[in-house]
């Protein structure tokens, strides 16, 4: 049986130019995920000429990567847990000609290689067993942006389609690639369009947070399907393309492709049966197969079958603090909350927490058993987003009742206490809101209305006749603009 596995690939701290300390970043990912690859800026050999202060700036990243890849070894070594949590020494390699590349050893050893073109860095990989995985591929080309001519798949079987530069994937998207000094998305060198041209190549998403905040929630996050977690199972899974992309909620994709294949396999066959189940984060929208990168099918919760409905979401959402005028946007509240369920139990707990510029200290951190949830968190204007929040997935029970003690700290030291009792059966046509002080600017704890099994879960079954040369993706989408897409099945 695989299992889901939550990662994420690409993400940057203090060891090179980004913030956040080292050890930081690992605590926080130790916590809310399941792998982690931290990936330091290394080697840019074609910076532009023409621009001393990117250069300087870039030069002292990789001069302080070099200084500190022994204690990166070192903490990657200590922090990798077989069974619990997976580590992958990493760096990451910048071209204007070729496109940025993050470099993956197989294991905890291995050096810097500064190569001067990609094919030294493609020999580099073959000899050491590595992987150098693409990213922001979607920028127009030879602005740092992916070379899909050079696209090698025994180094690179899976691209990078989503991170918090924006979506690569699809040229029309939520979330343009604007934030940038590159350009915005290009539509010829997105991932849909160079489907097309016959690769053979598996989807992931990572943060490539700058802020030391691994698995940032909005940014992006890999799922793999593996039976084990280790580091040579996390590998091999992206090297059979058996993984995925998300947006930031954890949308479960279970997908068996004719009774004994999965996403990213490749299949001899003239017809394909689907069977596929999805769990969402929140309401599914919209789940849309992809024949040769056009949408022929579309389902929607409402349009497929589904079991009895056991269970429900429960999202807890706290923040929103310090947004009146004159105020600063970057104040932080610190927050402990904990939270008892009675007369119910709950079955999973998916985190959905923020850092960013507004703090590049504070952790958030949680847990929980069947009957709670405890969580240390911290919220600002000057993250990503001004919210933090946990999805709570329970069994349903005409009884069941919440009892939530919160604690919110300002950033002056004032501390305000709020302990409530909310019956379950009250969140079913409603939310409730728990402003911590009575202030129009006060941050808030809200407790969302119940999420019903019926629009978080689906199950399909579908056949379709194919031709060799033919390839097939899911795109889920989520009410709340969340999306997954899945590595393409492959008909050759």
């Amino acid at each position: 049986m695989k299992n889901f596995y939550w990662g994420d690939l690409h993400n940057h701290n203090e060891i090179g130019y980004g913030k956040g300390s080292l050890e930081r970043a690992f605590r926080i990912a130790q916590n809310s995920l399941d792998f982690y690859g931290f990936t330091p800026h290394a080697f840019w050999p074609d910076m532009p000429k023409n621009d001393p202060e990117t250069r300087d700036y870039h030069i002292k990243g990789f001069t302080k990567t070099r200084e500190n890849w022994g204690r990166v070894k070192d903490i990657v070594k200590e922090y990798n847990v077989e069974d619990e949590f997976v580590t992958i020494l990493a760096y990451e390699w910048h071209s204007n000609q070729w496109g940025d590349y993050c470099v993956y050893f197989p294991d905890g050893e291995g050096e810097i290689c500064r190569a001067k073109d990609l094919d030294t860095l493609k020999e580099f990989a073959l000899e050491k067993g590595c992987f150098i995985l693409p990213h922001h591929v979607g920028y127009y080309q030879y602005c740092r942006s992916l070379n899909w001519s050079e696209l090698d798949n025994r180094v690179s079987p899976v691209v990078e389609v989503y991170s918090e530069h924006g979506n690569s994937f699809d040229y029309h998207s939520h979330k343009t690639m604007m934030t940038h000094s590159m350009g915005g998305v290009s539509k010829q060198q997105s991932v849909c369009e160079n489907l097309r041209k016959g690769l053979t190549i598996g989807f992931i998403s990572d943060t490539d947070d700058h802020c030391g905040y691994p698995g940032n929630y909005g940014e992006g996050l890999t799922c793999i399907l593996s039976e084990s977690l280790d580091r040579a199972s996390v590998l091999e899974a992206l090297r059979n393309r058996h993984c995925y992309a998300v947006t930031g909620d954890r949308i479960e994709v279970d997908l068996k492709v004719n009774e004994k294949f999965m996403m990213g396999d490749i299949l001899e066959t003239e017809k394909l049966d689907l069977d596929f189940s999805v769990k969402g984060q929140s309401p599914i929208k919209m789940v849309t197969l992809f024949k040769n990168s056009e949408p022929v099918q579309f389902w929607t919760p409402y349009t497929t079958s589904r079991d009895e409905a056991d269970t429900s979401l429960l999202k807890l959402e706290w923040g929103w603090d310090r947004c009146d005028p004159g105020q600063t946007h970057v104040d932080v509240t610190t927050w402990k909350h904990k939270v008892k369920i009675i007369d119910t139990e709950i079955v999973d707990v998916k985190p959905c927490l923020c850092g960013g510029e507004g703090s590049v200290t504070e952790e958030n951190h949680y847990s929980f058993d069947k009957n709670s949830v405890e969580v240390s968190s911290y919220t600002s204007r000057g993250n990503i987003n001004p919210t933090s929040g946990v999805v709570l997935e329970i069994n349903n029970s005409e009884t069941a009742k919440a009892i939530f003690e919160i604690e919110a700290t300002l950033e002056n030291g004032e501390t305000y206490k709020i302990k409530k009792e909310v019956n379950m059966s009250d969140l079913l046509n409603q939310d409730v809101h728990f402003p911590i002080y009575d202030c129009f600017a006060a941050a808030k704890f809200k407790v969302h209305s119940l999420v019903p099994e019926k629009q978080y879960k689906m199950k399909v079954t579908y056949s379709q006749a194919v031709e060799k040369g033919d390839y097939y993706y899911l795109k889920v989408e989520q009410e709340n603009g969340h999306m997954a897409w899945c590595s393409p099945v492959y008909i050759r």
